[in-house]
């Protein structure tokens, strides 16, 4: 599609939403309240059958938002590959039960193409996976719309449908301050929140680390708001085990799990030939 027109297509839709959205405003304004009441009595809140599940058994809910976070070449990158194709595939990983396949989006605005392909074929490849998962989805070549409120990023789910979709990375996704509280809940919670009522997914955020220091230790090293750790509902942390960065020996901390154990870390490897980590999670109970 020719990009000027898709440019104009595309501020069409956002100027057409803004004014239905008006439109709605004086609708309700008009109407004195005789539309659908704004609520529901608690008695028929608790008779409400919700369709909770684990896409990751006690780790990882279905409809949930979450976070992980590592400084570069610790390999996030490969950790979030590996959960991907093991989600589509429907196969435990690393421990973690899978309960069933899932569809998957691996969005990637960083990173060369070329470079993520072959870090599929070599994952999956030392996953003994012969062939990729019909349900494993990334985005089109052509595709660069990644802010999460753009008409061309909610096509991309829209189309997708995916149960559980990694946005790799942050600053390509979100065009905000990274450390205004108020801006990241507005341009990147609140967008998430409505494509996760509308499809379900699960949306895993791939952000950086700063430095450690006195005053910033653990969970607080992921750059930006301390508002991305309080917003979601998982937090991961990729680190370096030791002072030695050549070393395989990787740290992955489980700082915040909103909906099951949380406050814990695993030992991994990662085995950068075989693209994927290596190594036993302990079992979490739902």
């Amino acid at each position: 599609m020719n990009e000027k027109l898709k440019a104009d297509l595309d501020r069409r839709i956002a100027d057409t939403k803004s004014e239905l959205a008006r439109l709605n405003e004086m609708l309700a304004e008009i109407s004195g309240g005789d539309g659908e009441p704004e609520y529901v009595p608690v008695a028929d809140l608790v008779k409400e059958q919700h369709d909770w599940a684990w896409l990751v058994g006690g780790v990882v809910g279905k409809g949930t938002t979450g976070m992980l976070v590592a400084d570069p070449h610790v390999g996030k990158s490969t950790l979030a590959i590996q959960l991907c194709l093991g989600l589509a595939a429907g196969h435990n990983t690393l421990g973690w039960r899978v309960e069933r396949p899932a569809r998957v989006l691996y969005a990637f605005a960083e990173g060369a193409r070329a470079l993520v392909a072959e870090r599929a074929r070599t994952c999956m490849k030392s996953m003994g996976m012969p062939k990729p998962p019909s349900s494993a989805f990334v985005q089109a070549p052509c595709f660069s719309d990644f802010d999460v409120t753009s008409p061309g990023f909610r096509r991309l789910i829209s189309q997708t449908k995916p149960d559980f979709a990694v946005l790799d990375a942050l600053g390509y996704f979100f065009k905000g301050n990274e450390n205004s509280a108020v801006e990241w809940k507005q341009q990147m919670m609140a967008p998430l929140r409505e494509l996760t009522n509308a499809h379900g997914t699960t949306f895993l955020i791939i952000h950086h680390q700063t430095k450690e220091s006195e005053f910033r230790k653990g969970w607080q090293k992921g750059r930006g708001t301390s508002a991305m750790f309080a917003d979601v509902d998982f937090y991961f942390r990729l680190e370096y085990a030791g002072e030695d960065v050549t070393a395989n020996e990787r740290i992955l901390y489980i700082d915040k799990n909103k909906y099951g154990s949380s406050g814990y870390s695993v030992n991994l490897i990662f085995d950068k030939a075989g693209a994927c980590f290596r190594g036993a999670l302990p079992e979490v109970a739902p």
